[in-house]
């Protein structure tokens, strides 16, 4: 048996102490400062027999010990007494006890031998101080089972903890982990002091998931984290890679100010780099300074090896300067992380110097690094300081190259000296390389060369190289397969096809069968290479020989067969693509969506877009912009909104096309907010706006009435640098002008016009007779029609209808020289015309010429036509006439869908009318109901009328407005809806009684006491 140190330091003490006082101990208050020493431990207990009567007498009488201090000189026996009752002597005594402990045999036996020194009554305090100073796992088990016999259940708590944390300081987890256990098969509730023992031992023992673990274990005690568990947990879920629980308790620590230490910041730097979180590595490092942490190398070198992960040499070369500034020596690690950061970026001398520093220190460079500097001197061309940096990698004595080294010294003299005219110069690096393979032949083997291929660049190099091979080692036919195929994928890689056609033209010529990996790479080559046509070539004839397709190529078709516009083979290999499991590409989902964009199939595109998320595909920026496209096709504006949110929210950067695309797609469908916002956006991105965005972003101004966003939109136009105004930016500013009646603007925009060199076109003559007719300006109608004249230009349908429009606004004492112009610019609109203003008898032949009139003229003129001849007739109190003129528009299908008739409602449209229109369709709607109820026939339970919530393009003022009023002068007992905005209602009963109260010709003499307000051209 071991011996357990000694009990006491007294020359004549024994192996055992006897209590038999049980009065409470008192300490004596003197001027010594060793006896003024708080206790750490139980001081009620008394902790030896005292002989001496005076101190007994003291013993007695505490409270008059309270009020008297004695002197005790040191030297004394008395003192010595004094000693061995003070607080002092009771921790030295404890302690002996636990050392004893320590290094006493782990039995039952031992340690109650030991420990029976304290009696049965024994102290929670004096069993938490010796357990908290013990070492020995072992023992402290056993040490702890004889107190729980002693002590109190409910403070077993307290001795667990402190037994835990002698697991923890030795780094046993698992001990740890079976103590806690053991407490709750016990029934012990764990406490705060219990899972923060736990999970400092977890992170000390290197396990974030045991960390984890126990922590998401808390609440389920009742037990919530406090401030000194929060800097444990971040580093456990930020090396366990739990970014989102790691960052809310990171911020969490500092909103309420706890205390995170410089490791927790190191964990989060650390964290942030291997999720490629650039950027938040260094906000938590900025952190960490305002915080006034104070980093460590490990910080730093953490922080300096995101930096060169990210190509950020700036930001690696300012931390580096922060390194020396603060006074700390960089390390190995520290040169390793600033190199790959400086190589990486191709900061050529600052790798140099670096490399250079490392030596003078005595630093050593492994392969890796070496690696990095010849990578490096590859790319940038650092021939000399390569090979002087090759000669100290083989002198070194630590490190030899390997073939990595090999593939980049021959990448460095293939990339920077075959390029040349001269023929001498053109063998140099053939040279040069033949010179570096000659060390290689005798020791390397065909997966050596393989390999070297393989971590080429230049695919002319490479062939160079595999011939050459191909000259010193007899190959075997599968190796020297895979040596051709990673050389076609070089060329693969650089889009090279005809390069990659050429080696494959060799293969077959030295009788090299190609296998299933060989065309997999030759029709992804083409594919590629934007030759879909040479790829799908390529696939036929590899399953004409029997290789069929596979994951590696099934993508490759797909694209191939998507962009020459084969849609069932495209669409037959997508789908047993999807069956088989195989990768398909974002690529060739992009391809398939433009295959049916272009084919008009948009609902197929939105459905190949979810059907790609279904799959795990990451859309790229080229199959947003595809599906864009196709929602522009289709002008579903909404599905297009939602699909870019969705794009920004998976972190694709939108181009040029993805913000032209939904650009015109949201000037198109007139959402003026969503195109301002976005043309904002792309101010605040740096992309250039073309001159065509600006047209059409002005031009969708022009139609919502945006007059001031216009204004800054053209000024920013004017300042851009890379798009100034053209004639349609003018026409655009012009016409917006126009259609509010502001004639000053538009003339100062038409002279900005003309001295930008610009002549004025139709559709600027149509804004202009537009605006001067809105303002009764006739003569400056006359002008612009003379000097369009002048121009030579031939006056079209929209013009004329512009005329028509405004002889409607005009005063008839004027209408002379409107009806003149309008005869000059079309002779049969002319003559209908004069057939209302005259007042011309002759119904058969008014018809007859305006039929013809109506049949002449383009299309989408024809109702803004009609709208504007029906006008007039309003306008000259002519009702028949305006009759006449919406059978016509009703027989010719320029009006359609004006009536509907359902069961339960009979409803008239009126929304796409003018208010002259409107209201001539109105009464002519009310005659024909009045004569259905006099033959006797049934109304529905409802009637509507619909004229749309919406106003005038031209006018403030909406149909519904103009139409509550009108029906209010008719004392008619239509409602406007509450619940369907632009809707007039009416029961059936309501109208029975309305429509007989009235007579059959009431409702069209209605029509002659009608004034326009609203104006009906509609360009």
């Amino acid at each position: 048996m071991a011996q357990p140190h000694p009990l006491c330091s007294s020359p004549c003490s024994t192996s055992s102490f006897s209590f038999p006082s049980h009065k409470p101990f008192t300490i004596i208050p003197s001027h010594s400062r060793t006896l003024l020493q708080p206790p750490r431990f139980s001081v009620q207990q008394p902790f030896s027999t005292l002989q001496d009567s005076k101190l007994d007498d003291l013993d007695a009488k505490p409270s008059s010990l309270s009020k008297n201090s004695i002197w005790v000189n040191p030297k004394s026996p008395r003192a010595k007494q004094l000693w061995k009752t003070s607080p002092q002597a009771r921790s030295s005594f404890l302690s002996k006890l636990a050392k004893s402990l320590d290094s006493c045999h782990p039995t039952h036996e031992h340690v109650a031998e030991i420990l029976n020194v304290l009696g049965d009554n024994v102290f929670e305090r004096d069993a938490v101080f010796i357990l908290n100073i013990m070492v020995n796992p072992s023992t402290a088990l056993l040490a702890l089972e004889h107190f729980q016999q002693k002590i109190n259940p409910a403070k077993h708590v307290v001795l667990y903890n402190v037994t835990m944390k002698v697991f923890r300081e030795v780094r046993d987890f698992e001990g740890v982990e079976k103590l806690f256990d053991e407490m709750l098969q016990r029934g012990v509730n764990p406490n705060i002091i219990t899972f923060s023992t736990i999970i400092s031992s977890a992170s000390m023992c290197f396990l974030p998931h045991k960390a984890v673990e126990f922590f998401e274990k808390m609440p389920s005690f009742g037990v919530e984290p406090d401030k000194n568990i929060a800097p444990f947990m971040i580093r456990a879920y930020a090396t366990s890679g739990n970014a989102d629980m790691a960052l809310k308790l990171y911020d969490r620590a500092k909103a309420e100010k706890w205390r995170v230490d410089t490791g927790v910041f190191s964990a989060l730097i650390k964290m942030c780099g291997v999720l490629e979180n650039f950027d938040g590595c260094l906000t938590v490092y900025n952190d960490m300074k305002v915080l006034g942490v104070k980093p460590n190398m490990v910080t730093y070198n953490t922080l300096l090896y995101a930096m060169g992960r990210a190509k950020r040499a700036l930001d690696a070369k300012a931390i580096y300067e922060e390194v020396i500034n603060s006074g700390f020596s960089p390390s190995w690690a520290t040169y390793a992380a600033l190199l790959q950061a400086y190589c990486k970026a191709r900061f050529r001398e600052d790798a140099l110097r670096v490399y250079k520093e490392m030596k003078e220190k005595g630093l050593d460079v492994d392969v890796v690094l070496y690696n990095m500097l010849f990578d490096m001197c590859a790319d940038v061309g650092c021939l000399d300081e390569a090979v002087e940096i090759f000669e100290d990698m083989k002198s070194s004595g630590t490190c030899q190259p390997d073939y990595l080294t090999y593939s980049c010294l021959i990448k460095m003299y293939s990339s920077h000296l075959k390029h040349t005219d001269s023929l001498e110069l053109s063998n140099s690096w053939e040279q040069q390389v033949s010179t570096i393979l000659n060390g290689l032949v005798d020791k390397i083997s065909e997966g050596d060369v393989i390999f070297i291929l393989n971590k080429m660049v230049d695919p002319n190099a490479a062939s160079f190289v595999l011939r050459y091979f191909q000259s010193k080692i007899n190959f075997t036919r599968d190796k020297e397969v895979i040596t051709y195929n990673v050389t076609l994928n070089l060329f693969r890689k650089s889009r090279d096809f005809e390069g990659a056609e050429k080696l494959f033209d060799e293969m077959l010529y030295r009788g090299i069968e190609p296998d299933n990996i060989t065309y997999s790479t030759m029709v992804n080559c083409a594919s590629v290479s934007g030759l879909p046509d040479k790829a799908v070539e390529l696939f036929e004839k590899m399953s004409s020989i029997g290789y069929e397709p596979d994951g590696m190529t099934s993508s490759a078709i797909i694209y191939a067969y998507a962009r020459t516009n084969n849609v069932d083979k495209a669409l037959n290999l997508y789908d047993r693509a999807k069956a088989e499991k195989w990768r398909i590409d974002a690529v060739a989902i992009s391809a398939l969506i433009k295959m049916f964009s272009v084919a008009g199939n948009y609902d197929k595109c939105l459905k190949i877009y979810q059907e790609m998320k279904a799959l795990g595909v990451k859309p790229s920026v080229a199959t947003y912009n595809n599906l864009l496209g196709a929602m522009l096709r289709a002008r579903k504006h909404r599905q297009a909104k939602a699909i870019y949110k969705e794009m920004r929210n998976i972190g694709v950067s939108p181009d040029f096309i993805t913000y032209a695309s939904l650009l015109e797609l949201y000037t198109r469908a007139l959402c003026g907010e969503d195109a301002l916002g976005l043309y904002k956006e792309m101010q605040e991105n740096g992309v250039d706006v073309t001159a065509d965005l600006y047209n059409k972003l002005l031009s969708m101004c022009a139609d919502l009435g945006y007059i001031d966003k216009a204004v800054d939109i053209f000024y920013d136009m004017k300042c851009s640098g890379s798009s100034q105004p053209d004639s349609w930016t003018f026409s655009f500013l012009i016409t917006m002008y126009s259609r509010s009646g502001r004639v000053s603007e538009a003339e100062g925009i038409l002279n900005e016009m003309i001295q930008s060199g610009f002549q004025p076109n139709i559709f600027v003559l149509t804004s202009l007779v537009q605006c001067y007719g809105k303002v009764k300006r006739t003569d400056d109608v006359v002008k612009i029609f003379n000097q369009l004249l002048e121009l030579g230009i031939v006056p079209n349908d929209h013009f004329c209808s512009c005329l028509l429009n405004v002889l409607t606004q005009t005063p008839k004492e004027e209408f002379g020289k409107l009806t003149d112009c309008i005869q000059k610019a079309n002779a049969k609109l002319g003559t209908v015309v004069k057939y209302l203003v005259e007042g011309k008898e002759g119904n058969g032949d008014f018809r007859k010429e305006t039929v013809e009139l109506l049949n002449s003229i383009d299309a989408e003129v024809k109702k803004p036509l009609c709208n504007c001849l029906i006008d007039l007739c309003v306008k000259l109190n002519v009702p028949e006439r305006a009759c006449d003129l919406l059978d016509l528009g009703l027989m010719l299908e320029i009006y359609t869908d004006i009536q509907s008739r359902s069961q339960t409602q009979w409803s008239l449209h009126l929304k796409e009318l003018s208010v002259g229109a409107a209201m001539t369709a109105l009464h002519v709607w009310i005659n024909d109901l009045s004569k259905a109820l006099e033959s006797g026939e049934d109304l529905p339970p409802l009637l509507g009328i619909n004229t749309g919530q919406g106003k005038h393009k031209y006018s403030d003022k909406g149909l519904a407005t103009v139409f509550e009023s009108h029906l209010k002068e008719l004392n008619s007992p239509f409602y406007e809806a509450p619940d369907k905005a632009g809707w007039f209602l009416v029961t059936e009963a309501a109208a029975k009684s309305w429509l007989q109260s009235r007579g059959s010709t009431e409702s069209i003499a209605g029509l002659n006491t009608l004034a326009l307000a609203v104006p009906t051209m509609a360009l």
